[in-house]
């Protein structure tokens, strides 16, 4: 408001030019107007990704580990996987790094891979830190349908800590999917009923038992029977 009306014609004059500047650079006629492919959220965050590595260090923990976060909630797991391993190099941070490594592999149904990660975390976990892992392990043999391993890293949890969380009636679930599952043992079978083999034997001894019978009663008929109407006569096969 303080402007005299020359300054402010003189600003508007610049204005004028500079938008014209600008809609000639880019609004230029449609007809030819260049034919480019959208950019896809792939390409943006190729880009994204190669900024970051730029600038970002190998030592860089927390920043990796925070960032592997982003990537697990945005569901990009293997991005995220990549910098929990980078964290996991910080002692500080290793713990939960490989936890967060087990659970990015449990999303993904790779559950060979949190078998490994839930293993070595134990390894060096801190005691209190162990339940947890345990849980993990459960988790990844369940999805395995390994019943017995299941129950063994279940059970572990509820021996360190008897009102984790809804615990019992995960042991419950496992010990129903393990007992529909588990074959029947050959042994079993062959209880329940006789086999081939005795049936056939069976027959046999009954066969020669009527065999034994028809000849002694053939022994046994009198001679004076001969001339009696052949249909009153019994015979064996």
């Amino acid at each position: 408001e303080d402007r005299t009306s020359e300054d402010a014609e003189g600003f508007l004059d610049i204005a004028d030019e500079l938008r014209s500047a600008l809609s000639d650079e880019f609004d230029p006629p449609r007809e030819a107007a260049p034919q480019t492919a959208p950019v896809t959220f792939e390409e943006v965050f190729a880009q994204f990704k190669k900024g970051i590595e730029e600038v970002l260090g190998e030592e860089e923990y927390e920043t990796h580990y925070n960032l592997g976060i982003a990537y697990k909630d945005m569901g990009l797991f293997d991005d995220a996987l990549k910098e929990f391993e980078v964290a996991a190099r910080e002692p500080g941070m290793k713990q939960d790094s490989l936890s967060l490594m087990a659970m990015c592999f449990l999303e993904k149904k790779d559950f060979d891979s949190a078998v490994k990660v839930a293993q070595r975390a134990l390894e060096e976990a801190s005691e209190p830190s162990k339940t947890g892992f345990f849980y993990q392990l459960g988790e990844a043999y369940a999805g395995n349908r390994e019943w017995s391993k299941a129950l063994a890293a279940y059970g572990e949890v509820k021996s360190r800590d008897p009102s984790f969380e809804r615990i019992d009636d995960i042991l419950q679930k496992i010990r129903s999917n393990a007992e529909k599952e588990t074959p029947l043992e050959p042994e079993a079978e062959s209880d329940s009923g006789p086999g081939m083999d005795e049936m056939l034997s069976d027959l046999i001894r009954e066969v020669e038992e009527m065999a034994r019978e028809s000849t002694g009663k053939k022994e046994e008929q009198p001679k004076s029977d001969t001339g009696r109407d052949p249909k009153d006569r019994i015979s064996y096969l």
